[in-house]
């Protein structure tokens, strides 16, 4: 009998092991920052700042009203949106992309406590957001972190909480051409959402365009380009963003 339970617990052992394995080589398969150096250092509009932690894109002026602390798609390296949040740090708006290990955001599901910690005396608002998976976990902190977060900003992303009682604003993203959302899913969590919610779709928009990764894996063929789908997407970021701060004022 001794000999059974030892011979199950090396087994149960050795299935563990090799699954940990596997999935620290799945992980490490992920989709790599392409041609993004022009948007990764400082110049007269942006200041860029990465630490072991994020990386942040602060206006010139060393502060901000409005910021948006941003969580990545599964896999993906964080660099890849680097021109997304530089066009929003060129309009005056805070920008950090928290950095997740094995770059999965359910790892770090409170990184933006330490965007919020490190710049809070400079951005006087904050909003959360991510893309796909990065998505689905900024929207569980925003529920966690009322009080912190003014608002919610999904690009091919939906809530896993249901946030249909609080005070959140959230902006919900996507292209026609993303194949890689599960609509079903992103239809179903509509149910979820704060009644403050507001939606856009991308006409030729794909799964991977917000960023600068390239073509992902079971995503449609885009029908406009890369760089007009994070100029839309901003343009819709900027607009949510500026409607919520004038309800704070007024």
């Amino acid at each position: 009998m001794k000999r059974f339970f030892k011979i199950v617990f090396f087994t149960i052992l050795n299935i563990i092991l090799i699954g940990s394995i596997g999935f620290i080589i799945y992980a490490n398969i992920y989709y790599h920052a392409v041609d993004v150096d022009d948007y990764t250092k400082s110049d007269e509009y942006v200041n860029v700042i990465e630490t072991d932690k994020y990386i942040v894109f602060m206006p010139d002026e060393g502060k901000a009203t409005a910021g948006l602390i941003f969580y990545p798609g599964a896999k993906v390296e964080e660099k890849a949106y680097s021109e997304l949040m530089y066009n929003l740090a060129k309009l005056n708006i805070f920008a950090a992309i928290v950095k997740m290990p094995l770059r999965f955001a359910f790892f770090n599901p409170n990184g933006a406590n330490d965007v919020i910690n490190d710049y809070n005396d400079k951005v006087d608002y904050f909003y959360i957001g991510g893309h796909s998976l990065g998505g689905v976990m900024a929207s569980s902190y925003a529920k966690k972190n009322e009080d912190e977060i003014e608002g919610i900003i999904m690009l091919a992303s939906y809530p896993m909480d249901d946030l249909k009682d609080s005070n959140l604003w959230s902006l919900s993203i996507y292209g026609t051409k993303d194949f890689v959302l599960n609509r079903n899913n992103y239809e179903a969590s509509k149910e979820k959402l704060p009644k403050n919610n507001f939606e856009y779709v991308i006409d030729g928009g794909n799964h991977a365009n917000y960023a600068s990764y390239g073509k992902q894996n079971r995503d449609g063929d885009a029908s406009i380009t890369k760089e007009s789908q994070i100029n839309i997407t901003v343009l819709k970021i900027v607009e949510f963003i500026g409607l919520k701060q004038l309800t704070l004022i007024f």
